[in-house]
């Protein structure tokens, strides 16, 4: 299994480290929901993926409005 921190994330979408950190928060409250255990400011790549569904980072960071 491959985490993902704020850190990464922003690399990977050009957000800033809190529009990532926002991002880990909506992804890991949703899975709360869901019943799983999260890790407080990691996500789970594949989740990461999912929640963007596979765009690339140009689809990404077009959603600078996050």
């Amino acid at each position: 299994m491959e985490f993902l921190d704020a850190i990464k994330i922003a690399k990977i979408t050009g957000l800033s480290k809190s529009r990532a950190s926002a991002i880990i928060q909506d992804i890991n409250r949703g899975l709360r929901d869901k019943g799983f255990k999260t890790i407080k400011g990691r996500v789970l790549k594949t989740e990461f993926e999912q929640t963007f569904g596979g765009q690339n980072e140009r689809q990404i960071n077009d959603k600078r409005n996050y």
